[in-house]
Formats: structure tokens, C-alpha cells, sequence
């Protein structure tokens, strides 16, 4: 037995040097290939609805303002001691002054 390879246990085909180990035909479907081919060509890309709507996602998200966590954390550590106040009364004229310059 002919062994063939660093894989001792392949044995060499005993037609491997006769005329009918020779492709002499292809039966395929040949416009798989094609499809390839001009796949290749376009560059078009389809993407998903789920893809579509992480893109605007992220468009969103990186248009935010950016977030100051020092003054959160400052702002929180005020609120829950008990040291920050509130004008209700600056809060309530902005308010006023904002509603009015929407009616305008």
C-alpha cells in the first residue's frame, strides 16, 4: 500500500495516473459564479431597519450636550445635605418669560 503525505493513514488512489480521474466535464450552475462577479462590481449596501435605527441612535446621541458630572455630583451632594435652595420665585418669572416668547 502506498502511503502519501505526513498523514501516514491517506492511501494513494490506484486510478490517480488513468484517464478517468481527469475532469472532462462541469456541471454546475454557472450563474452562481456570474452573480459573484457582478456582486463584486456594485458596491451597494443594504441595511436593516434594526441598523438603520442604531445609526440614528448614534447620530442622536452624539448630537447631546455635553454632561458636567462634577456640578451633577456637586449639585446632588447639595440637594441631599440640605444646602442648596430653590428661588421659587427666578424659577416662576423664567417660566413666564419663556411661555410668553413661544406665544409670540
Amino acid at each position: 500500500m502506498n502511503k502519501i503525505g505526513p498523514n501516514i493513514t491517506q492511501t494513494a488512489p490506484e486510478n490517480r495516473g488513468t484517464k478517468a480521474a481527469v475532469i472532462t466535464q462541469f456541471k454546475g450552475d454557472r450563474r452562481a459564479v456570474s452573480d459573484v462577479s457582478s456582486q463584486k462590481k456594485s458596491a451597494t449596501v443594504a441595511l436593516s431597519s434594526q441598523a438603520v435605527d442604531m445609526s440614528a441612535l448614534e447620530s442622536r446621541i452624539k448630537n447631546l450636550p455635553e454632561i458636567d458630572t462634577a456640578r451633577i455630583v456637586e449639585l446632588h451632594s447639595r440637594i441631599t445635605s440640605g444646602d442648596y435652595t430653590i428661588d421659587s420665585g427666578s424659577i416662576a418669572g423664567k417660566i413666564l418669560s419663556l411661555e410668553s416668547s413661544i406665544e409670540s
